[in-house]
């Protein structure tokens, strides 16, 4: 039988801080500046425009529906072909008002800087109803649990 208190861990490291001591790699520092060119470009480049302005401060993203949070819903819904489309507000994460006129790709970077998984998915109208009680069960608290919504409406007493 084998025993974890007989083994004995060795870990030999050693902490490397990178710091002006250390000569800069012109070869990377060359890929970086072309790759930072080549991104910078790219979210620079238009893909849509806006009529309105779109709202993505915390205080009305996470306690109400805004336009922007419809967008990005609607978004969501078009290109899963689903029924409607639900996004919590804790996932758009901007924090300003975008200006009427284009938006440039960088506009979704800001808005959605992680990688969140989109789901497609077959709900009983039991769990759709409980989705949306939690989704407004904090109100009127800024969680990020509160939802965006495409496709339907609802309305909730915050009392």
């Amino acid at each position: 039988m084998f025993y974890a208190k007989n083994i004995k861990r060795l870990i030999i490291s050693e902490r490397v801080n990178i710091t002006r001591r250390f000569e800069k790699c012109s070869l990377i520092a060359q890929h970086v500046l072309e790759y930072s060119e080549e991104v910078t470009a790219k979210l620079s480049e238009t893909i849509a425009y806006t009529d309105v302005p779109l709202d993505c401060r915390f205080s009305r993203i996470r306690t109400e529906e805004t336009q922007l949070g419809n967008f990005v819903a609607d978004i969501i819904r078009t290109e899963t072909d689903a029924d409607f489309a639900v996004v919590n507000g804790g996932c758009l994460r901007a924090n300003i008002v975008y200006p009427s006129g284009p938006l440039l790709l960088r506009f979704m970077d800001q808005v959605i800087p992680g990688v969140d998984t989109i789901v497609r998915l077959r709900l009983s109208g039991h769990l759709i109803l409980d989705m949306l009680e939690n989704g407004v069960s904090k109100y009127p608290q800024y969680e990020g649990r509160f939802l965006q919504v495409s496709g339907f409406k609802f309305k909730f007493d915050p009392n």
